[in-house]
């Protein structure tokens, strides 16, 4: 479980790296954005799930799960 919650880790702080924000930030900035951007959508659905599964890990086992970890 550790392993995957460090992948998963990585590929949120990919996104964080690539969009400049958190995910709630993102979230925010997508959601009042007058462009359609595809590649963001796309992101928001992968980021999205990326989060909730971390969160998940975390409900199971606190330490593993914790997002900045």
């Amino acid at each position: 479980m550790k392993m995957e919650a460090s992948k998963i880790k990585e590929k949120i702080k990919a996104f964080e790296t690539k969009y400049g924000m958190t995910f709630e930030e993102f979230e925010r900035w997508l959601e009042s954005s007058r462009e359609e951007s595809f590649e963001a959508w796309d992101d928001h659905i992968e980021w999205k799930a990326y989060s909730k599964k971390l969160k998940e890990l975390h409900q199971r086992d606190p330490k593993q799960g914790s997002p900045r970890s």
